[in-house]
């Protein structure tokens, strides 16, 4: 018989989903304007606004903040009984997957919201 993921297993496999409506990008680089730096140091760099293709990885990394989170408590009793959607709540993350979390965060990168 096939085994069952475990609770923590089926959150990372939701973490790691790509948001489907999102095009896989097939470069690793990120094309950002110089004067968007805030800092950089050693191949990062922290940026006032970013291009709008970077909204579905930062959904991934997003998600998996949820897990990380999750993960922390995982030993619990009632660790079993949360949704994905309930643990995103918690940390206050956008739980919809119809789009509307990557759209929110399109905005942001942006810089297309104001604050």
């Amino acid at each position: 018989p096939k085994r069952q993921r475990t609770a923590m297993e089926a959150l990372r496999a939701w973490a790691s989903e790509w948001p489907a409506e999102e095009p896989i990008p097939r470069k690793k680089i990120v094309d950002y304007k110089q004067e968007d730096i805030i800092d950089k140091t050693d191949g990062y760099a922290v940026l006032r606004r970013c291009p709008e293709e970077c909204a579905a990885q930062l959904r991934v990394s997003e998600k998996h903040f949820v897990a990380d989170h999750a993960q922390l408590l995982q030993e619990e009793t009632w660790f079993h009984d949360l949704s994905p959607e309930e643990w995103c709540k918690g940390v206050g993350v956008i739980a919809d997957e119809t789009g509307v979390a990557v759209k929110a965060i399109k905005a942001v990168v942006a810089g297309n919201r104001e604050h």
